[in-house]
């Protein structure tokens, strides 16, 4: 064969040295090879690797000696490697057919297999790995792998007659690779052919479980050096691994006058030291069970500076010398040695305190810190409870003294403390006290003034607490759904500040949810991101802004920027840990730096999650439609003259009072923000007018000739023909759109329901315009009653041939002249800006509204399938399969989905999408459920975010100007998130490890 079988030998040999616990393919080993030959297709290196584990078997696991080892490995390394080459032991002519390397597999596996029972018999190394079992039993070798089931191979034992088991098991040989485990699991009797015939032989008496893959059960060789648990180490003490009966012990050798001695070891030995005396079998020697566990630091001696080495972290192997006296005897000084007798009473104990706990001082004492430790926690909980109180309620905390012991051991002190107010937060805890609070009581009044939890530093870390708190509650509903939508926007606040807030709307089965996240210092962040490089600027503008930096500070110019806007977003995300992938909408207004299509913020987180749609406010839009009344010259007149007589009330309280006595309340006035009460502001002119110009009348007499002067104006203004038609035409529409200001700002508002709201204005507006002459009869017959009440007459203005700057209609009927110059204009510009800004782009979401049960009904089934390619083509980056099956697969869920909805009663079919998700089977219209929750997840409008500015302006006043952008996030979300549920053990537990306390509060 030309190899060196020695030397594969050497190399295998060297895994007796592997660390403990090590498999046989973590350690290293290098085998000789040889170069290819194409005449010796035979290659060495592939066939030690496929029989791996027989090597093994050989060099390391059978507990046989170096000589008989030798002999069974040069017998196992050349029948493998004759099988490999198709050759048999004892080949035949040159002329036969096995000589020539095609020799059939099941021929050789039935010779690798007889040659295991040959040897088995034949050779005594083998045979001393079941001498310790009864005559005709065998030892089963299990071999297993991480991609195959176990199997097992029977050894005879050395009794046992070289014969064929009945058993076939020589199949599995040719499947082992070097992942394959080899263990001696179990020695079972056996049964063997004599002939043609099986004999049965008489029960024998067997021996528990040997296991020889280096593992034996509660054997102590596997744990040394190892950290094990308590009940391994009780196992390990009570219940140590014990030779079974016949048990081939270990020997050693020594020389003495030149002659080799043998000294073996008995069970003898083990009795006689059986207290604390146990053999491994894996290492071959002897253990003392106590001392590997219990040793104090491992060392002995006068000095304890000699490391314990046998019976401790090695073995004992040399067994000469075991007993006898006291100086003589391994073993009996083993046993008088102080380190022992202390490991002895430290494992006693420790099985004492085991089978005891109740009885250890350690768990004493921890029954004593746990119980102080929940007195430390009762005493924080009011404290906590005063924080999220002042919290949710946006309430300052502090006062002008915000320090101090807050309650004093003397009554006279108390009384002097409570005279003045030391803001709300202390005032708080104070109130608490006097309803009964004992436990608070005691704990300011005798608490160390460094320990009592009430400082402003304490403040700002429990608000931070629990705003994180609420956070993660956010956070942990938000990782559970399909999709996310983000809206953010900017605003200044009254610190001169620019900050952004960031407001995620999700889908879950309790409904739909618009949580604001976060505030943010946009040009802090910037800042912060340019300095740690994470800022990725393509724009000139900052490059040269950096450039002029340098040169002087004060030319240096930032522009908050839609990139910036985009990347500031993009970085919260990021901290949050949300996928991309999931942000599946964007809500924004319309100005240009969140909408531009080339470096608006919406276009750059685009860039990055690919699958978000832009989709737009629907209140900003239908507020900038209504704003284009404003280009019809009488109806913006009527406007500002309503907005002067509310500033003519609202300057002095004496003009204030003259309202209230005739109108009762005082006028609102026309918000630019809050589009709600700019629709209450006009209307009440439509309904209020009487008795405002009477209060009006009323102050025309009065003494002060500029009060009275500026009345009379305003009275006059009031009573004008163009303004009573510009106030009842406007009515007229603000009275249509009033109901979808209202619904858009609702946060649960789904988007099919807006665009059908939208839709169904257009069509209203639509028809009215179709109908303007009956519709503005109406409108007139309501002026002309108003007129009469107000003493007002309604005349036509002056009109010329040639007139350039207002409506000069050939007409001598008031009515028909305001119509064509107020009413017919106005609906006009109205209604061709809404369709302008609610294109059927925008109003159609997508295609998505055709899978509700209310449209799929009306859709023939031939339209189906263009419809699903529709969608699936549009929608590909969401649907878990390539657009051809999704197409196939959505046109099969869309046939299905319309049959179960088309025999429904209309009654019981639902309308809004989030309805419709509890209706939708995940498992049977997985496709359709996932687009019907993304179209629930787009937002409708940015009042979240606008509602978040209101909390900001009621959150950081002019008092509480100064406030750290840490503190203000977390009270804004306690005050935002009102309705979440607050864990005051968690947040303590959070407070606890935040920092070190001086109280302590956890284990």
């Amino acid at each position: 064969m030309g190899v060196d079988i020695s030397q594969w030998r050497a190399a295998i040999g060297r895994h007796r040295h592997r660390e403990p616990g090590a498999s046989p393919s973590e350690c290293e080993c290098t085998y000789p090879s040889r170069a290819p030959s194409t005449e010796d297709p035979l290659d060495v290196r592939k066939v030690v690797n496929k029989h791996y584990n027989f090597f093994y078997l050989a060099a390391v696991v059978l507990p046989i000696s170096m000589v008989k080892r030798k002999q069974f490995f040069n017998a196992l390394v050349t029948r493998l490697l004759l099988l490999a080459a198709g050759i048999e032991a004892n080949p035949g002519p040159s002329n036969s057919s096995t000589s020539k390397g095609n020799l059939p597999q099941a021929k050789r596996l039935k010779t690798l297999h007889n040659f295991f029972k040959v040897a088995s018999v034949t050779d005594p190394g083998v045979a001393a790995a079941a001498s310790s079992f009864p005559s005709g039993s065998s030892v089963s070798v299990e071999l297993s792998s991480a991609s195959s089931q176990p199997t097992t191979v029977a050894v005879a034992s050395p009794t046992s007659p070289s014969t064929a088991d009945c058993t076939s098991t020589a199949t599995v040989v040719t499947s082992l690779s070097s992942s394959t485990a080899v263990k001696v699991t179990s020695v079972n009797k056996s049964k063997h052919i004599s002939g043609d015939s099986c004999e049965n032989e008489e029960d024998l008496h067997i021996p528990s479980t040997v296991q020889v893959h280096g593992h034996v059960a509660n054997d102590i060789g596997n744990f040394i050096g190892q950290k094990i648990s308590d009940l391994q180490k009780r196992e390990l003490l009570l219940n140590p691994w014990q030779p079974p009966v016949g048990y081939n012990f270990p020997y050693s050798t020594f020389t003495f006058k030149g002659k080799e001695y043998k000294r073996h070891l008995s069970q003898k030995h083990l009795d006689t030291y059986r207290s604390w005396l146990v053999l491994s079998h894996i290492a071959r020697g002897l253990f003392c069970k106590y001392c590997p566990w219990f040793a104090v630091g491992g060392v002995g001696g006068q000095h304890k500076n000699v490391p314990l080495t046998k019976l401790v972290t090695e073995p004992l192997i040399v067994f000469k010398d075991l007993l006898g006296n006291q100086k003589n005897s391994v073993l009996a000084n083993h046993e008088q040695h102080m380190y022992h007798k202390i490991a002895v009473e430290k494992a006693k104990n420790f099985l004492s305190t085991y089978d005891n706990p109740a009885g250890d001082v350690v768990n004493q004492v921890n029954e004593q810190r746990l119980a102080q430790i929940q007195e430390n926690r009762d005493r924080l909980v009011p404290i906590v409870r005063a924080t999220l109180f002042l919290g949710k309620q946006g309430l300052a905390f502090r006062g002008h003294r915000d320090d101090g012991q807050l309650l004093s051991e003397t009554e006279e002190n108390n009384r002097e403390s409570l005279t003045g107010n030391e803001g709300n937060f202390r005032e708080t805890l104070k109130l608490m006290v006097a309803s009964g609070d004992s436990k608070l009581q005691e704990h300011l009044k005798n608490a160390s003034s460094r320990a009592t939890d009430i400082s402003k530093t304490v403040q700002n870390e429990l608000i931070k607490c629990i705003g994180a708190e609420i956070f993660d509650k956010i956070l942990l509903r938000l990782h559970k759904t399909l999709f996310y939508s983000i809206l953010f926007d900017e605003t200044t606040d009254v610190s001169h500040k620019s900050q952004l807030s960031l407001v995620l709307r999700y889908v879950t089965a309790d409904g739909v949810y618009e949580d604001f996240i976060s505030f943010v210092d946009a040009f802090v962040d910037l800042d912060n991101a340019k300095e740690d490089g994470t800022y990725d600027s393509e724009e000139d503008e900052w490059d040269e802004a950096l450039r002029a930096a340098k040169n002087d500070e004060k030319d240096r110019e930032i522009k908050l920027t839609g990139k910036a806007i985009a990347q500031i977003v993009l970085r919260l995300l990021n901290k949050l840990g949300l996928s991309l992938h999931k942000c599946v909408g964007i809500g924004t207004d319309g100005c240009s730096v969140m909408t531009s299509d080339l470096h608006g913020a919406v276009a750059e987180i685009q860039k990055h999650a690919k699958n978000a749609l832009r989709t737009p406010c629907f209140n900003h839009k239908l507020n900038l439609s209504i704003s284009q009344s404003n280009k019809i010259t009488c109806i913006r007149n009527a406007v500002g003259t309503m907005k002067e007589c509310v500033k003519f009330f609202d300057v002095y309280a004496k003009r204030n009072r003259t309202l209230h006595k005739y109108l009762g309340h005082n006028l609102s006035a026309l918000c630019e923000t809050r589009w709600i009460e700019r629709h209450d502001g006009v209307l009440q002119y439509s309904v209020d007018l009487p008795k405002i110009l009477q209060a009006l009348e009323s102050i025309e007499t009065w003494n002060d000739s500029s009060t009275s002067s500026k009345a009379a104006v305003l009275r006059a203004a009031l009573k004008d023909t163009f303004f009573l038609v510009s106030v009842m035409c406007l009515s007229d529409i603000l009275a249509l759109t009033l109901p979808l200001r209202k619904l858009f700002q609702k946060p649960s508002l789904n988007l099919d329901t807006a665009c059908n709201m939208i839709s169904n204005l257009i069509d209203v507006l639509t028809k009215r315009r179709e109908k303007a002459e009956e519709q503005f009869k109406e409108i007139w017959k309501k002026i002309v009653d108003l007129a009469e009440v107000v003493d007002a007459h309604l005349v036509l203005p002056r009109r010329c041939g040639r007139q350039g700057n207002r409506a000069n209609y050939s007409t001598d009927c008031p009515e028909t002249y305001f119509r064509q110059a107020v009413f017919i204009p106005l609906l006009d510009q109205v209604l061709i800006d809404i369709r302008e800004r609610f294109p059927p782009s925008v109003v159609d979401c997508f295609q998505l509204p055709l899978l509700l049960p209310a449209n799929i009904v009306g859709i023939s089934a031939s339209d189906l399938e263009p419809k699903a390619k529709l969608l699936a083509s549009k929608f590909d980056g969401l649907l878990p399969n390539e657009v051809e099956l999704s197409e196939k697969l959505l046109y099969g869920e869309l046939t299905m989905w319309r049959e179960k909805w088309i025999s429904k009663n209309l009654l019981e079919i639902p309308e809004p999408s989030v309805e419709v998700i509890g209706n939708c089977d995940s498992d049977a219209f997985p496709l359709i459920h996932t687009l019907i929750t993304l179209l629930t997840t787009l937002p409708v409008s940015n009042a979240s975010a606008e509602r978040s500015f209101s909390a900001l302006r009621r959150l950081k006043s002019w008092l509480r100007s100064t406030m750290s952008q840490d503190r203000l996030t977390g009270l804004a979300l306690m005050h935002v998130h009102r309705d979440i549920d607050i864990d005051i053990n968690a947040i303590i537990t959070r407070f606890a490890k935040s920092g070190n306390r001086r109280l302590e509060l956890i284990l």
